[in-house]
């Protein structure tokens, strides 16, 4: 049988796109930098209804849009640098080329920008605490072992993350090889 959302994914071809380039990492920046800013009194707190999943839902998406250019744009000169370009290039006019198969590469191309996103928002969050520890260092703010922690952990989460956006690109490849 069918999965109902595949379906909707042949009719709307860039929602694997949207859900994962866009959404998934701008709902992840968001989440981190109200995890960062919890204690924090000016910034507004999102209740757990369905109003408030909606607006957090709504307003990853959007940042998700803002930082996706300069993530589609890196992954994009990746690609082409280490991809299979011309073999893709190739691959897509023939058409003995499966619809199916072209959409595996599409996806792997979508899951390299999610990952790249997920990179850039992760280092924009570590930016911003290290900024609270310069600021700690001139008396402005004060700085926990949580703190350290956790910009220890977005440091990992940022190698991670990028050694995956690696992956996929990798992955794209080997797709682009089996079309």
């Amino acid at each position: 049988m069918d999965n109902p959302f595949n379906k909707m994914a042949d009719y709307l071809p860039d929602v694997w796109f949207d859900w994962y380039a866009r959404l998934i990492p701008g709902c992840f920046g968001l989440g981190l930098f109200l995890l960062i800013n919890q204690s924090t009194q000016w910034l507004p707190k999102i209740p757990p209804t369905a109003t408030g999943v909606f607006i957090f839902l709504f307003t990853g998406y959007i940042i998700g849009h803002l930082l996706q250019p300069f993530s589609g744009a890196i992954v994009k000169h990746s690609e082409k640098a280490y991809g299979k370009e011309l073999i893709y290039a190739i691959a897509k006019k023939k058409q003995a080329t499966r619809a199916s198969s072209l959409k595996k590469v599409s996806k792997a191309h979508s899951e390299a920008n999610s990952m790249f996103s997920c990179t850039l928002f992760i280092a924009i969050n570590a930016a911003y605490l290290l900024r609270k520890w310069v600021l700690d260092m001139n008396g402005l703010s004060k700085i926990g072992t949580s703190d350290v922690v956790l910009i220890v952990l977005l440091l990992i989460a940022m190698f991670y993350c990028l050694w995956a956006t690696l992956q996929r690109i990798g992955a794209r490849n080997r797709k682009i090889l089996d079309l």
